[in-house]
């Protein structure tokens, strides 16, 4: 039997790249499906050489709550590695700021549970896309019996009070659409107000000598809000702690 877990990925910054080069990192509007995959083998402690077939049979899916705006960030980057009197470089990243999504991982039962215990307790420290993005607040909302679709359907909105202050002065709530962004299912019956989309972004390898990508077909859909979520909720708190590494020094 297949369930869903719903993880919540908020933060000051996120970042989501596919394609990005080493002098310009750019990022997606939504999490993609290799940053996610990336996230769970990091609390799994799976490390970067090792397959990635454990997420074969996963479909994920991502429903945006609350749109982030777009920034670019300056830096300065070293090659250690190159034989160069010169090997420094400005790089320009660019983040998603004061974004919030709720996203969904339809699986086997007991790789459901297995993927929410690693997410509670990670083996390695958990961030959104870069290391410079350690996420906030609640992460794991709960494992659901439905199946991808229908779970971010009815996942009540777990937009920030103040987003939705913001929002519902401009638009009623009756008339507000969020989007959804999910792997789409063979056979499925298409929707003719659904865009299909496929991204090389199916992670085969995550080996920095041997990265490797295969394509991935998505459906992106706009559904009604749901119900609203108590904000209090969401400060429930998990055992991951992004900082503890560096307590009492190496």
């Amino acid at each position: 039997m297949n369930r869903t877990l719903l993880i919540r990925l908020a933060a000051p910054m996120q970042a989501w790249g596919i394609d990005s080069k080493f002098d310009v990192r750019y990022t997606k509007t939504m999490p993609t499906r290799s940053g996610i995959i990336g996230m769970l083998a990091a609390a799994l402690g799976i490390r970067r050489s090792q397959p990635l077939s454990f997420f074969d049979d996963l479909k994920i899916g991502v429903r945006e709550d609350q749109k982030g705006t777009l920034e670019s960030d300056y830096q300065i980057a070293q090659d250690n590695r190159a034989q160069k009197k010169f090997n420094t470089w400005v790089t320009t990243r660019y983040y998603l700021m004061d974004a919030l999504f709720v996203v969904g991982i339809e699986g086997p039962s007991d790789k459901v549970a297995l993927l929410k215990d690693a997410l509670q307790h990670p083996f390695f420290p958990l961030y959104l896309g870069r290391r410079s993005c350690p996420l906030t607040g609640r992460l794991v909302l709960g494992v659901r019996d439905n199946n991808l679709s229908e779970t971010l359907k009815q996942e009540p909105w777990q937009a920030a009070e103040w987003y939705r202050e913001r929002i519902l002065k401009r638009t009623p709530i009756g008339q507000l659409k969020l989007e959804i962004q999910r792997d789409l299912s063979l056979n499925e019956p298409q929707n003719d107000n659904a865009v299909v989309q496929i991204t090389r972004d199916a992670p085969l390898s995550f080996n920095q000598e041997y990265r490797k990508y295969g394509l991935r077909k998505t459906v992106i859909e706009s559904v009604p809000i749901p119900e609203l979520t108590d904000v209090n909720d969401l400060d429930i708190p998990t055992n991951h702690d992004a900082m503890s590494l560096l307590e009492g020094g190496y």
